[in-house]
């Protein structure tokens, strides 16, 4: 397995680049729905990042357990770092995503057809209709790359505002807190 390399998130060069591209280039359903994916992960990943402390013990988490878009949405989550409808809409992106990424023709119980997978497929319909953050499109093509430029941009947006929060310097417990513990079962 290849080890991903952990580099500076220059957010709003990086961003605005990709979104130009992504956003204005020839692309096909399937370019724009897993390279749309890709850049909200990353910055995802550029969040999360920015509310770890640097070193060893953050880069290995983010390599090696939060090395998947799903597990990254439930850690943020999880840690409280994104609330419940915004989890709801990176996970609908994932899965939209995946889905181009995997699934090479449409195969649907009512839809068997070798046609290449498009936004206009049911099952993908379906979920780019429950996007929230795509403003009033209606194609859900368009409703895709709006969700994916407002949360990108809120993601993006929210690793750069400072964060206090400090681990403590060590947890001292006194004898007084011992005997409210319960003892181990030996």
């Amino acid at each position: 397995m290849t080890k991903r390399q952990l580099k500076p998130f220059h957010a709003h060069h990086d961003l605005s680049s990709a979104m130009m591209h992504w956003q204005f280039g020839d692309n096909s359903d399937r370019s724009i729905a897993i390279i749309g994916g890709s850049i909200v992960e990353n910055c995802l990943e550029g969040y999360i990042a920015s509310r770890m402390p640097k070193g060893k013990v953050s880069e290995n988490l983010l390599q090696h357990v939060l090395d998947s878009f799903g597990k990254m949405i439930d850690a943020a989550y999880a840690f409280m770092l994104i609330p419940e409808d915004l989890r709801q809409e990176l996970d609908l992106i994932r899965k939209i995503r995946n889905s181009f990424a995997h699934k090479i023709f449409a195969d649907y119980e009512s839809e068997k057809t070798l046609e290449g997978l498009r936004f206009e497929n049911r099952e993908i319909k379906g979920w780019c209709s429950t996007l929230k953050s795509c403003g009033n499109a209606a194609d859900s093509r368009d409703r895709f790359i709006g969700s994916v430029s407002f949360t990108s941009r809120i993601l993006v947006a929210e690793s750069k505002v400072p964060w206090d929060r400090k681990a403590p310097k060590s947890l001292s417990i006194s004898s007084a807190d011992m005997a409210g513990l319960p003892r181990p079962i030996v």
